[in-house]
């Protein structure tokens, strides 16, 4: 944390936020074609975040149709992030989540965390999209789950001939939900409502994975107010995107290979890691090296989730260095310095000593002795960002006033937990079933009471009844949002599937094969991994069988724009394609820029200060080239062993 930032944080606690600066939104937003509705922020937020005085949430109604407003509506939920500047952009940036189906609203501790960099200019706002997170009220099967609940709570089996999917489409078709409403497009709509429902003319964006097709989306259906667009780890609309699903993880093998033969030292250690990198697969495939006290045996399994895994945030950073050692190990049936790497003993964080005694002996005793004090102060640094995160926290606990309006929500939902070993198990079933139905429509202090009368034991209604007494409008959405994430907990598998198929089915899978799939598996670079998507992926194309679908041909035409657009890519990413911003050049996009960068996976801002600095300097002037030279400095230092 920046000396800025905690001196915004500090001055936001002790002096209060502008008490007007969330009014309008308070009132019902700046535009009342798509009303705003204040409910309480999800919890756990962010410890730098004040709930009401640099962060607020809540829904924005909107059509769901937008050709259509007079007809049926739906709530969309967001969170505004305020700007840690005293002198904000105007222009704020709105954040496009993944999936399709994926969330952003619904945790926004580890969102509020990894995208406070934008916030150094700008307002940030993040919002779950239609039939996704805690926006998803209106696509999901309330009868359908609760009836298949004990199913799902795997108190009974599920029987051979279910067909939850289409049985859900049924139920929503039957409630008057249009489902063919339910794609990018209209999500795309969406994202202009909420930004004029939030009082922002003009806006920016930033999309990762299915964010990137939404982002095209935008260029293409609602460009309106748009200044500029950031596409992260791009879905390429005119690519198949399930028949290349092998794709990034052939082309992410492939750039270890490409990287090693242009360092000289590594090629010159390892003249030829493509084959030996297909040998060694051969090898672990047939015999794989035994397992150890510390290790599964390794296989080629093994092999293809080290090359998979560097794609996630967070999972041992630096790897790539090691590859061709490993894979020249396993090629010769051993496992040394993997061994090591997996044992965290080459990822560790260093001590000062540590740091500095590779260079004992190589530059003058002053230096090192600077080096050293250096050292030293960057791990007193990193100690008292801890401690400055835990202090700020408990100011922002004894300040806020009145107490966040979760705590009343908080212990109805212990004292609901605490009754429940109480009731019999079958009551407790029926309970669970009836919530379920009962979440498919705004909980009020009379339903919500009239429910727990029906089935808590007497001493812990009466509790409860008391809680709920006490409660307000705002405290009652939060326990809502409580008790509808301890139901996620059995259910979140089916409604994430129901999520992935109102926008796969729709507008995906129609242009989509098996026999696409099985072409495009032909084609790898590495025909080890060949085998692995097809058992990954081969059932996938059944997925929407019994499915009324509503394709758009049109989802799938390469967008044409002049709006600035970057194009990030990342050489470590398996889920979309390393190669995309370089393909996005074939898009009549006449300010687009394009970046690659090494070791990075799915979601490239945020694996390096260099990608984060990018982007601001981007949003800040988008019609200006970026200045991308620290790309360099993220290339992979390849370890080579001495002989």
């Amino acid at each position: 944390m920046t000396p800025e930032a905690i001196a915004f944080i500090l001055n936001t606690l002790l002096a209060g936020a502008d008490p007007s600066a969330f009014d309008a939104l308070k009132k019902g937003g700046f535009d009342q074609r798509y009303p705003v509705t204040i409910t309480a922020c999800h919890r756990p937020i962010a410890t730098a975040d004040i709930e009401g005085q640099n962060l607020i949430c809540g829904k924005v109604n909107v059509p769901e149709n937008h050709a259509n407003p007079d007809g049926n509506r739906l709530d969309l939920a967001f969170a505004l992030f305020k700007s840690h500047s005293q002198s904000p952009a105007a222009d704020p940036i709105v954040y496009l989540h993944g999936g399709p189906g994926g969330s952003a609203v619904d945790d926004l501790q580890f969102n509020g965390n990894n995208f406070d960099f934008l916030r150094q200019q700008r307002d940030l706002i993040m919002f779950d999209q239609r039939a996704s997170g805690l926006s998803a009220k209106s696509t999901t099967c309330f009868d359908n789950i609760a009836d298949r609940l004990y199913q799902l709570a795997g108190v009974e089996p599920t029987p051979d001939t279910d067909t939850p999917l289409a049985d859900c489409f049924s139920e929503l078709e039957a409630t008057g939900v249009n489902v063919a409403d339910y794609n990018t497009q209209q999500n795309a709509y969406d994202v202009r409502a909420i930004m004029s429902a939030l009082g922002y003319p003009t806006y920016n964006a930033i999309g990762i994975s299915y964010g990137t097709l939404l982002g095209q989306e935008l260029l293409r259906s609602a460009p309106e107010g748009l200044r500029s667009l950031i596409i992260d780890s791009i879905d390429a609309a005119d690519v198949p995107t399930y028949d290349t699903n092998g794709v990034p993880l052939d082309e992410a093998i492939g750039a270890v290979v490409d990287q090693c033969a242009a360092d000289a030292a590594c090629a010159a250690a390892f003249p030829d890691l493509e084959a030996t990198i297909k040998s060694a697969a051969a090898r672990l495939s047939k015999t794989p090296i035994p397992a150890t006290p510390t290790r599964p045996a390794v296989d080629l399994i093994t092999m293809i989730k080290m090359f998979d895994n560097r794609n996630y945030l967070g999972l041992k950073p630096g790897i790539t260095s090691y590859i061709p050692e490993i894979v020249t190990e396993w090629n010769q049936g051993l496992s040394t310095t993997y061994d090591i790497v997996i044992g965290g003993m080459l990822t560790a964080v260093p001590t000062p000593e540590a740091m500095v005694e590779p260079y004992a002996g190589k530059i003058p005793p002053e230096r090192m002795a600077v080096a050293y004090a250096l050292a030293q102060q960057a791990a007193a640094l990193k100690q008292s960002n801890a401690a400055i995160d835990t202090l700020i926290g408990q100011l922002s606990a004894d300040t806020t006033s009145p107490a966040p309006a979760s705590s009343l929500a908080t212990m109805l939902d212990a004292t609901i937990s605490e009754a429940v070993p109480a009731i019999d198990p079958r009551t407790a079933y029926d309970m669970g079933q009836e919530y379920a139905r009962l979440s498919g429509s705004t909980l009020t202090r009379e339903t919500l009471t009239a429910f727990l009368q029906k089935y808590l034991p007497a001493p812990y209604y009466g509790r409860a009844a008391g809680i709920i007494s006490l409660m307000s409008d705002v405290e009652v959405s939060a326990f809502e949002a409580l008790s509808n994430a301890d139901l996620a907990k059995i259910v979140d598998p089916t409604e994430s599937n129901i999520d992935l198929a109102v926008y796969a089915c729709q507008e995906s899978i129609p242009f989509n094969t098996l026999e696409g799939l099985k072409a495009v598996g032909k084609t790898y670079r590495f025909p080890f991994i060949e085998d692995y998507e097809y058992q990954d992926m081969s059932g996938f194309y059944s997925f929407c069988n019994g499915v009324k679908t509503h394709p758009r041909a049109t989802f799938h035409t390469p967008v044409a724009s002049d709006i600035p657009v970057l194009a990030m890519s990342g050489l470590n990413d398996t889920q979309t394609d390393p190669g995309a911003a370089e393909h996005m050049k074939s898009y009549p996009l006449t300010q687009l820029q394009a970046l690659t960068f090494p070791e990075a996976g799915h979601g490239v801002v945020l694996f390096s200060t260099c990608a984060a600095d990018i982007a601001n300097a981007f949003f800040n002037n988008p019609a200006v080239a970026v200045n991308d030279d620290c790309i360099a400095s993220l290339k992979p230092k390849f370890y080579v062993p001495a002989h």
